[in-house]
């Protein structure tokens, strides 16, 4: 059996939202800009041979920027908001290993379930911001490297790719909004055998 426990960064989020009003309005579909932000992540998991399977708890993190309507026209498309965007994900991970000296590099996907909570503020219109959270299914693939440092602890670097469709919310208006939330990850840490 293995463990790991990693730390990094969320790159390039991406937050796409559709509002459940008329679709002839401009102001029914949006995005919501988010920061770079911090990512966390523990493992527990079975080698065999080239191939591991692990159950993997992450956190991840990021500050919301700005919130735009891409299709709207008025001089209210746009909007500062002030908040952040968190999601809780528990994956099951399955890696495949190239070779057998200290540097292997491998690829995966993985699984799950999560959780993500929006709290941000803004104005725009009457609207005042979104402060919910919904779970639905989640999905990741991924690559990386170990090196082994002795025979029972690795050095591991790993890219993810996660993405988290419909998840549903509703705003300070009481309007339902649709959101996809997707994101890029890449983590450093140790793997532990045992």
């Amino acid at each position: 059996m293995y463990a790991n426990l990693l730390i990094g960064g969320s790159f390039n989020n991406d937050v796409d939202f559709t509002q459940d009003i008329d679709p002839a309005d401009d102001y029914y579909k949006g995005k919501i800009d988010l920061d770079n932000g911090l990512a966390f992540s523990a493992a527990i998991g079975n080698q065999y041979g080239n191939f591991s399977a692990e159950v993997e708890l992450s956190y991840l993190n990021g500050d919301t920027g700005l919130q735009s309507f891409p299709d709207a026209s008025a001089p209210s498309d746009e909007a500062d908001t002030n908040g952040d965007i968190s999601v809780t994900a528990l994956m099951l991970n399955g890696w495949y290993s190239f070779g057998e000296g200290p540097l292997r590099p491998f690829v995966g996907a993985g699984l799950g379930y999560a959780k993500a909570s929006i709290d941000t503020s803004f104005d725009i219109g009457g609207n005042n911001g979104i402060d919910d959270s919904d779970s639905g299914f989640a999905w990741q693939v991924g690559a990386g490297v170990e090196y082994a440092l002795s025979d029972t602890t690795s050095l591991v670097g790993v890219y993810k790719y996660m993405n988290m469709d419909s998840i549903d919310v509703t705003d300070n208006e009481d309007t339902d909004i649709s959101t996809d939330f997707s994101t890029h990850i890449v983590q450093v840490g140790l793997k532990m055998k045992f």
